[in-house]
Order: C-alpha cells, then sequence, then structure tokens
C-alpha cells in the first residue's frame, strides 16, 4: 500500500511540475494577447490560464488527501 502511494506521490508531484511549466506558457501569451491588444485571444488565453491552474490546485488538492490518509494509517 505505502509503495503504491508513494509512486503515485511522484507522479502527481511530476504533472505538477508539468503544469507549472504550462501555466508559465499561459501567463506569456496572456502577456502576449495583452500587449497586443487582440481581446479575442486574450479571452481564450484567460480561460486556458484558468483551467491550467484549476488543474494543479486539484493535482494538489489530491496529494494532500493521500498524504492526510498516510498520517491517518500511521496514528492507527
Amino acid at each position: 500500500m505505502n509503495r503504491n502511494i508513494k509512486t503515485d506521490m511522484r507522479k502527481r508531484a511530476r504533472i505538477s511540475a508539468g503544469m507549472l511549466n504550462l501555466l508559465g506558457d499561459d501567463i506569456n501569451q496572456i502577456q502576449s494577447d495583452a500587449n497586443d491588444f487582440d481581446i479575442i485571444c486574450l479571452e481564450e488565453s484567460i480561460k486556458d490560464a484558468k483551467m491550467t491552474l484549476q488543474m494543479l490546485v486539484d493535482n494538489v488538492t489530491e496529494m494532500e488527501y493521500m498524504l492526510y490518509l498516510v498520517k491517518s494509517q500511521q496514528s492507527v
């Protein structure tokens, strides 16, 4: 059980790092669209950044829950 959790935590940490890189790209696109004052693309870029950020938060929240489960098992 602990081995599976450890593997999943590592996987989620890598996913979080990848999402953070993706979020950086999203923010760069927002800056570019804002500089060009391209309203249509800016709206889409903001939606993309919000979706990436939500996925990152969901992934970290899942890691937090897994950590809670591990800690609760250790206290038993």
